[in-house]
């Protein structure tokens, strides 16, 4: 197993805080809830992110690839881990070249509308590397449940530098920063998570688009490895999926957040072994309705 880390090449980089050619529609409707004339981008964050380092596994045997880190991956699009396809007229004896897609969608609900950002990912075995190109369409308006009209409106390219490159084993630890490991084996922080999890959810007043956007922060920055922060998110979004008409999109918010949990469980307890059950157990929620978002 490869493991790479990355910096963001500032020169080759090309990214704006704003989605150009944004529909007039959907403007419209930011102005009407006060959030200005302009559209922010997954990439307004800039300046912090080209400070941060990459972390990816890459796994040349099986040609795989994933991300590693506690930093957010729109910069990338890696959210899984993605299948590869080798370059092979571009690829030499010393050096592998790969490439892959992604997407990542979410939905504007008080503004009726669906945004989609499309990944086309290369990367080298070596020292070269990774480039990112990411589109960004939206559906306005587009109500749930319907087939959106999506409208190309911009264009970034993202580059990384490699900075290392090692053969190591890969362990559910690897990529996870010293002092996030300490919070997360604190004895009391996860007694506090615990706690929360064994309450009935709570659900969470803000409108939806704020709560969808509050959970993506949250799930940034090391937020992600936040015991309490986790927990606390997944009873309110655990309210919404159990009682919501299967929305995918809260389908999708508790997944990332259940899935969270259970990495955060084995880590704290120093296990292998699945812990689904048992975080089922504790959060005492409908065991059926977990398991077929799962086998779906």
């Amino acid at each position: 197993m490869k493991i790479i880390k990355c910096k963001i090449n500032i020169k080759k980089t090309k990214i704006s805080a704003f989605v150009k050619n944004t529909p007039k529609s959907f403007l419209q409707k930011l102005k009407k809830f006060g959030m200005g004339d302009k559209y922010k981008s997954l990439f307004v964050d800039y300046n912090k992110a080209k400070k941060l380092t990459f972390i990816f596994a890459l796994d040349e045997k099986n040609l795989t690839i994933k991300s590693i880190d506690q930093n957010l991956k729109i910069w990338h699009g890696l959210f899984n881990e993605e299948k590869l396809n080798l370059m092979q007229k571009q690829s030499s004896k010393n050096e592998n070249l790969y490439n892959t897609n992604s997407s990542f969608s979410f939905s504007e609900g008080g503004m009726s509308a669906t945004v989609l950002y499309r990944y086309i990912i290369t990367l080298s075995s070596t020292n070269g590397g990774i480039k990112i190109t990411s589109e960004v369409f939206i559906a306005s308006p587009h109500q749930v449940n319907e087939d959106p009209n999506f409208e190309h409106c911009d264009t970034y390219e993202i580059s990384m530098d490699c900075i290392e490159n090692k053969e190591e084993d890969l362990t559910y630890t690897s990529g996870i920063d010293q002092k996030y490991l300490k919070k997360i084996k604190n004895k009391i922080n996860m007694k506090k998570a615990i706690a929360i999890l064994n309450k009935a959810p709570k659900k969470n007043k803000k409108m939806f688009s704020r709560q969808i956007m509050q959970y993506t922060e949250d799930f940034q920055n090391g937020g992600q490895f936040d015991l309490v922060k986790v927990a606390k998110n997944l009873n309110e979004i655990s309210y919404e999926f159990l009682n919501d008409n299967n929305s995918h999109t809260w389908i999708k918010q508790f997944q990332i957040y259940f899935n969270q949990f259970r990495h955060l469980y084995k880590i704290h307890h120093s296990i292998e072994e699945e812990p689904f059950e048992k975080i089922i157990e504790i959060m005492k929620i409908d065991r059926e309705k977990v398991l077929k978002i799962y086998n779906e």
